[in-house]
């Protein structure tokens, strides 16, 4: 999304700090979309988010940064069903969905299996911190400000800064999964104050709008299947169980 983009360099600008563009493969990367959406899967964004982390993984690796800053938050990303989604850091679930799909071996994109995660983690010492939940986080102060002072231009929704994310919440879960993914968002802005339970239903009440790639069709008629149907890291589902029991 080209606003996504003026977004960013808005920012940059006026913060003054380094940007560095890290350009991927992109008929590769959407090769492995196409695997993902092909086999049916209700988390078809395991592709971005994997690869967001891996580069910035290798980034801060290569210049020496110890911290990466996430947007991840409570006030407003607390509620999530477990079973609408599916870790994106299974490298080795990824690896199995675009073999199946294309009987290729997945090669030339940034990827962060188990083993090379922990040697950033351990090793390198690179740390993600959550910042927005050290102080009070309001999602529609944070848009007013960023508007004043940086001329943001706002998406009118969650996630909509991303053509295919919209395109993937509003109608790939919404049509063939039947999961409204507006109905955790909102319940987290509930929890935290930021809006009421008559506002939310209201919101519900529309079916959400979605952009129109063309494939909508086609998609519909790809069979549903299990994440599980395909290979897991099960080395990282016991990993991450006995962290959480350290949490």
């Amino acid at each position: 999304d080209p606003t996504a983009d003026e977004n960013i360099m808005r920012l940059v600008e006026g913060l003054k700090v380094p940007f560095y563009r890290y350009t991927i493969d992109n008929k590769k990367f959407i090769e492995l979309q196409n695997a993902f959406i092909k086999a049916g899967l209700i988390n078809i964004e395991i592709p971005t988010d994997h690869i967001l982390t891996a580069s910035s993984l290798e980034m801060a690796s290569k210049y020496g940064i110890k911290w990466i800053i996430s947007g991840g938050n409570v006030a407003t990303e607390s509620i999530m069903p477990a079973s609408w989604s599916y870790p994106a850091r299974d490298l080795r679930h990824i690896k199995a969905v675009y073999k199946w799909a294309t009987g290729k071996k997945l090669t030339g994109l940034p990827l962060c299996g188990l083993l090379k995660w922990n040697w950033y983690k351990w090793v390198k010492g690179i740390k993600t911190l959550y910042l927005l939940d050290y102080s009070w986080y309001n999602r529609e102060e944070a848009i007013k400000m960023l508007v004043d002072k940086y001329g943001y231009h706002p998406y009118g929704e969650k996630h909509g800064e991303s053509v295919f994310t919209k395109w993937f919440q509003n109608f790939y879960l919404f049509e063939k999964f039947g999961i409204d993914k507006r109905k955790p968002h909102l319940s987290s802005l509930i929890s935290s104050g930021q809006t009421t339970r008559e506002q939310a239903l209201e919101e519900l009440s529309k079916n959400p709008i979605y952009p129109e790639l063309g494939i909508e069709q086609k998609v519909m008629e790809y069979p549903k299947r299990n994440h599980y149907d395909f290979k897991t890291d099960k080395w990282y589902e016991r990993i991450s169980k006995f962290v959480n029991l350290w949490k």
